[in-house]
C-alpha cells in the first residue's frame, strides 16, 4: 500500500495521516473523559443536562475530525478539519 495519491508527495500523505491519527486521539480521550467524568459525578453543580452536554461534546469532536459541524457552526464558519 502507498501512502502517494494522485498530486500529493508522499511526505505530504504522512504528515496528513499523522495529523488524521493524532485528530481521532485527542476525539477519543475528549469522548473518554467525558463519560469518565459524569460517569464519577465531576459534572455535578458543573453541568445542566448531561445528555445534552455529551451531545454537544460528541458533536464538537466529529466536527474537529471533518464529520459534521458542530452545534452554532454553518459550513463556512467550520473547522478546517471540517472542510
Amino acid at each position: 500500500m502507498s501512502l502517494t495519491t494522485r498530486g500529493t508527495s508522499q511526505a505530504t500523505a504522512a504528515a496528513s495521516s499523522a495529523s488524521a491519527v493524532a485528530r481521532t486521539l485527542m476525539a477519543w480521550s475528549g469522548i473518554f473523559g467525558t463519560v469518565s467524568f459524569e460517569m464519577f459525578g465531576h459534572l455535578v453543580g458543573s453541568v445542566d443536562g448531561y445528555a445534552a452536554w455529551f451531545d454537544a461534546v460528541a458533536l464538537r469532536l466529529g466536527a474537529d475530525l471533518g464529520i459534521g459541524t458542530a452545534p452554532g457552526e454553518t459550513d463556512a464558519t467550520a473547522s478546517p478539519a471540517a472542510r
